[in-house]
């Protein structure tokens, strides 16, 4: 147990290795990067809350100005500009860490998960990167860690986190979900009253000075990552397009072959989401209270907003917060599949292992040699 404890604590000092080489990478803003870069130099704090982005940029404002004030400080140094989302990504870790924990008995199951980490491009990336995206890891994760913990006063504050993170929004549905239940059993129905006032008044604060003045157009930007309606071709060609990312973009995007592995790992996670949500929501007493029954809601909450065009599904980044869910349903797979055949599960676990481990070496070459990209060949 000892020997897996170490293990376990080794795989995540790696990850946190690599996600500091990376932030002390001083390499240039790139692209988008940049553009955001131009709203924190140009905008004043009433332009960022009253003006549409420059550059048909999204970005949550509230999170965009605190960005703005900390690395003004430092007069918008590289490393300040990145600092935030570089906490954030290692908040984000140790939640998820705390989380994975509760889930997982076997150690071994928890190296497995913690392995994941350091052998994603995308959450390696994402870390020090000037975007969004590992605040909404944290988002997420600071709201299912709520989930597990049972109602506190810390649920009152989670709806807020939607000026920081747009995908925390589809976490509130579940809350108010268990706030119901809870009215219902015990007849106290001040929690869900109170909750839902909270939860209205934060969301018409988000509207008025975030997505109200967020330009139309952004829709033609991420029109490949909605789902289609033209026709029952343009449908099914744009769900199993969006279901295929879903999949098969978490680990590394080049070499291709890279994502036939992931697409049988993650594909089990999700496989595994489909047809284990009902038994363990009905074991949690139906409510949302463990990874299956949120993972399930919260997906299909992503799916309803990118079929009506408001959120994308699903483009990697910004489907980023639910990388480390999908992540630990790939590992509950494999341990179920264990249990019920032993050899099978064996080889597919070790399987698994010698591709994050190829996967993550490749990643760390990156890092020692050059810069990462979020398309870089891990290798030739």
């Amino acid at each position: 147990m000892k020997t897996l404890r170490y293990v376990s604590l080794s795989l995540a000092g790696w990850y946190l290795f690599l996600i500091t080489l990376h932030y002390f990478n001083r390499r240039p803003l790139w692209n988008d990067e940049y553009c955001i870069f131009l709203n924190i130099k140009n905008y004043s704090t009433v332009d960022l809350f009253s003006k549409p982005l420059l550059d048909l940029q999204a970005f949550p404002r509230f999170y965009l100005w605190m960005i703005q004030r900390f690395s003004g400080y430092f007069h918008f140094q590289l490393w300040a500009l990145r600092f935030l989302p570089f906490a954030c990504m290692v908040t984000a870790f140790g939640v998820w860490l705390g989380i994975a924990s509760r889930e997982f008995k076997d150690r071994a199951a928890l190296g497995l998960y913690i392995l994941c980490w350091p052998a994603s491009v995308m959450l390696v990336y994402y870390a020090s990167e000037l975007k969004q995206y590992s605040m909404d890891v944290l988002a997420a994760a600071l709201c299912l860690w709520c989930l597990y913990r049972g109602l506190s006063r810390w649920w009152y504050v989670l709806p807020f986190l939607c000026f920081v993170s747009y995908p925390s929004v589809f976490w509130i549905p579940l809350f108010l979900w268990n706030l119901w239940l809870c009215g219902k059993r015990t007849g106290q129905w001040r929690p869900l009253v109170l909750y839902t006032c909270v939860a209205v008044s934060a969301l018409l604060v988000f509207y008025c000075f975030d997505v109200s003045v967020t330009r139309n157009n952004l829709s033609v930007y991420w029109h490949d990552y909605f789902i289609s309606f033209d026709s029952p071709r343009a449908f099914f060609g744009s769900l199993g397009k969006n279901l295929n990312n879903l999949i098969s973009r978490w680990f590394a995007e080049r070499p291709h072959w890279m994502r036939g592995p992931s697409r049988l790992f993650m594909g089990m996670g999700l496989v595994y989401m489909l047809a284990a949500f009902w038994g363990r929501f009905k074991k949690d007493g139906f409510e949302f209270k463990s990874v299956v029954p949120a993972a399930f809601a919260v997906f299909w909450l992503h799916l309803i907003f990118g079929a009506i065009h408001k959120y994308p599904f699903v483009c990697p980044r910004t489907s980023l917060f639910f990388c480390p869910v999908l992540l630990m349903l790939a590992v509950m797979a494999i341990e179920r599949l264990k249990g019920f055949n032993k050899r099978l599960g064996a080889v597919l676990q070790a399987a698994f292992v010698v591709f994050l481990a190829i996967t993550s070496i490749g990643i760390a070459r990156i890092l020692c040699t050059g810069t990462l990209g979020f398309d870089s060949v891990l290798w030739q």
